[in-house]
């Protein structure tokens, strides 16, 4: 039996039953050390669960979420949490029965996926998102486009060629997406990340709608791309700790300010 044989005999043997090294081992007739390095390879790769010599198969999606957690990712997911889901559940509403948005590949498009999800209508969803799409795996009522291309696994989006070409003939009533920072005076800013402003540029065009999803803590935080103006944007939703300033500002610019229930 080779290496990856014996792998995927570990993992039919663990689901059906606890087993613990030395079962393993015996059943497998194989070596001990043997074990644990075939062990330690399903860890890596996120197949299994091990506390002490209980070994669990990791068979949820929910499972792989929590492994993200360690990758830029997944702290991206965790930054700011309870402001970003506060945010996610006011933008929900401005979603209806039967519409066509965008969600991008930001922690809070995710956020709002998820209430999306709770709400159980039926709408289209465009994003070029990793996780999204994983989010209505077992719902029906909700169709899923995805760009496709090439994953930047840095930001969990797909970008290049592909998935702008498979965007030239779609069309959404709303895009819905975030920044790494935002300007009161110039909009949008974004870290240097080339490929994946081409896709929001991309979904901005497409669009009727561009709202805006953004904890208080990115105004005035610095970025190098300013890739979207004021001009640009309908909406923005923002959690209950943004300067009342800054409120006024913003609707001075035309801009409807939606802020989050504490």
């Amino acid at each position: 039996m080779n290496p990856e044989e014996r792998r995927n005999k570990i993992l039919e043997l663990v689901k059906d039953q606890n087993n613990d090294i030395k079962e393993l081992a015996k059943i497998l007739n194989a070596s001990i050390p043997t074990i644990y390095r075939d062990i330690r390879t399903l860890l890596k790769k996120n197949k299994i669960k091990k506390n002490y010599n209980d070994i669990k198969v990791i068979d949820n999606i929910e499972e792989n979420y929590k492994n993200i957690i360690i990758t830029k990712l997944g702290q991206r997911i965790e930054q700011n949490k309870i402001e970003k889901i506060k945010i996610a559940k006011e933008a929900a509403k401005l979603v209806n029965t039967g519409d066509n948005i965008i969600l991008d590949e930001s922690s809070t498009s995710y956020y709002l996926a998820k209430e999306l999800k709770n709400r159980n209508i039926p709408i289209t969803i465009i994003t070029n998102s990793v996780l999204i799409p994983q989010e209505f795996l077992e719902n029906d009522l909700v169709r899923i486009i995805n760009t496709g291309g090439v994953l930047d696994s840095e930001v969990g989006g797909f970008v290049g060629t592909f998935s702008e070409n498979s965007l030239k003939d779609l069309h959404a009533k709303i895009f819905f997406f975030s920044a790494a920072g935002i300007s009161e005076e110039k909009g949008v800013m974004d870290a240097y990340f080339p490929e994946i402003i081409r896709m929001k540029k991309i979904f901005l065009t497409i669009s009727d709608e561009a709202i805006l999803l953004a904890d208080s803590s990115k105004f005035n935080k610095k970025g190098i791309l300013n890739w979207a103006q004021w001009d640009n944007i309908k909406k923005l939703v923002i959690d209950s700790s943004i300067d009342k300033a800054i409120i006024k500002n913003l609707y001075d610019k035309g801009i409807e300010v939606i802020v989050s229930k504490e």
